[in-house]
């Protein structure tokens, strides 16, 4: 598994042309920052909306509008999704990009 990453890395830098990273990332099971940024960011206000402390449950309904936009990039249409959706969401949209 690890040559050939590295048999791609190689031939991403070798060869003359401008290829994607994205396949690299895909084989190092890794998405790119911004993927994990919004991921973290949704899961983030997630737990802060479903949190029984009234106080955050309420920054996080007021801060709805700053779900919505990541969210609706992967598709997730309820604040009251498992982290383990979130997760794989971000993953799927990813791969559909390949």
């Amino acid at each position: 598994m690890v040559h050939g990453i590295i048999a791609s890395a190689e031939f991403l830098m070798v060869s003359g042309e401008r290829k994607s990273v994205k396949p690299l990332l895909f084989y190092c099971n890794t998405m790119p920052l911004m993927s994990i940024a919004d991921q973290r960011r949704l899961t983030f206000l997630r737990n802060i909306t479903c949190s029984t402390n009234l106080i955050l449950s309420t920054l996080g309904r007021l801060c709805d509008y700053d779900y919505r936009s990541p969210a609706a990039v992967y598709n997730i249409n309820c604040v009251h999704v498992r982290n383990s959706y979130i997760k794989s969401a971000a993953w799927s949209s990813f791969t559909e990009c390949l």
